[in-house]
């Protein structure tokens, strides 16, 4: 090595830090087994509120983040059973959007027996949330989210989406009559007993 000093367990080679050989860092650290091992913290250095994992990923940055909220989106699907219910088990589409920008998530989220969906781990700030469940039309909201748990309760949806581009019109009409096997022109099975 050129230009090499050792200080404690790091080496300073040509003007650059590294760690040596030998450390906890380098040997034990990412061995589980090993008795030295400590696991990260669940926190950051500020405690309870700030947890290190978001997203699946640990918050390594050198500035910590401000905190995330969860978002709870109850939705009202008329028609159905009172929940809980598997009747209520669906798949909505959520798109979370700043008032500038690109969505920062857009994605599936199933809800549970009781028609809530949860959207974890969105950064604290203004949104525009647009939501649309399976076969109807999306509904959008302006909300604003705090630290912690958020609740949105949508209106009741608008169903007859039947090919999911957000509009009913007589393509829709069209793929129901063929879906139910009803002629377009009898569709009020006018004459029928």
């Amino acid at each position: 090595m050129r230009n090499t000093t050792v200080s404690g367990n790091f080496a300073v080679v040509g003007g650059g830090m590294g760690i040596l050989t030998g450390t906890v860092t380098i040997n034990n650290s990412t061995i589980a087994g090993n008795p030295a091992y400590l696991p990260p913290p669940d926190t950051d250095q500020r405690g309870a509120g700030f947890p290190r994992v978001r997203g699946g990923r640990i918050d390594i940055g050198a500035y910590e983040s401000a905190g995330a909220s969860t978002l709870t989106i109850q939705l009202s699907l008329p028609g159905r059973p009172a929940p809980p219910h598997a009747a209520w088990i669906t798949t909505a589409q959520v798109e979370v959007r700043p008032a500038i920008g690109a969505p920062i998530l857009a994605g599936n989220f199933a809800s549970n027996t009781s028609g809530h969906v949860f959207v974890p781990d969105l950064p604290l700030r203004s949104y525009t949330l647009w939501v649309k469940e399976a076969h109807s039309v999306g509904q959008s909201f302006a909300i604003t989210l705090v630290a912690g748990a958020n609740s949105l309760t949508m209106a009741a949806v608008k169903a007859g989406d039947a090919d999911g581009n957000n509009l009913v019109n007589i393509t829709d009409f069209s793929l129901l009559a063929t879906a139910f096997s009803l002629l377009a022109t009898n569709f009020n099975q006018v004459g029928v007993p």
